[in-house]
């Protein structure tokens, strides 16, 4: 695949990979909503496939808002949320956290290249650390990022500014990849070398395209970027 390496990039190297989780480390968005849509039923409420993909990418605190606004503020929304965790746990603990296409071979690649790695994951550390911890590739990452780790979430700039620093680098030394909308616009915040989107459930709208430098239709061809930026 031909990259249109943008001018930023003419005289840096990437040094560091960020990684969303959800959506784009794991195929677990899918997942999450089955989890809504199984939840929802237990409360006796409908949440539309909008409501559900404009969570994405958003700390709890702004799902629960979000949750208030759209079914009231006596919403109980913690025992909901935990809820749907529960059935996303029960799933991974009898089938595992299944991989996007690409992952382990990008990991790989970065271990294997010298290349620094972090995931900065909108979701709590407990959380990401279950999902992280059954997915067979915790080994690869300098540094685990949460959400609770940040004032602000994503659509913000604040949890890849502080995954890179974390790595002893900066935003403008560092790829991000992402597959939301609220994380494309964080990583374009951010000042990232490389805001990059791998397409996942949620439909791809101009301010998504706008928001990235590069779309990869996976991770397999995120390699071959990273490949293009560094030996150009």
């Amino acid at each position: 695949m031909n990259f249109n390496i943008k001018e930023k990039n003419k005289n840096k190297k990437i040094k560091g990979v960020l990684f969303d989780m959800d959506g784009t480390m794991f195929d677990t968005e899918t997942m999450s909503i089955y989890g809504w849509e199984v939840t929802a039923k237990k409360y006796g409420i409908t949440i539309s496939q909008d409501f559900m993909i404009g969570c994405m990418g958003l700390v709890s605190n702004a799902i629960r808002d979000k949750f208030y606004d759209e079914y009231g503020r006596n919403f109980a929304y913690d025992k909901f949320r935990s809820d749907k965790i529960k059935v996303m746990k029960d799933i991974i603990i009898k089938d595992g956290v299944p991989h996007k296409k690409g992952l382990v071979e990008i990991l790989k690649y970065l271990n294997q290249n010298g290349i620094k790695c972090a995931v900065a994951t909108s979701t709590s550390y407990d959380r990401a650390m279950f999902n992280i911890e059954r997915s067979g590739v915790i080994e690869y990452f300098d540094e685990i990022i949460s959400g609770d780790m940040v004032e602000n979430g994503k659509p913000a700039p604040d949890i890849y500014i502080y995954a890179a620093q974390k790595l002893g680098l900066t935003t403008d030394e560092c790829m991000v990849l992402e597959d939301s909308k609220n994380g494309i616009l964080s990583a374009n915040a951010s000042g990232a070398a490389a805001a990059v989107l791998i397409p996942d459930i949620i439909p791809i709208d101009d301010v998504m395209i706008a928001s990235a430098d590069y779309m990869c239709d996976d991770l397999n061809q995120a390699i071959e970027l990273i490949k293009t930026i560094n030996n150009k």
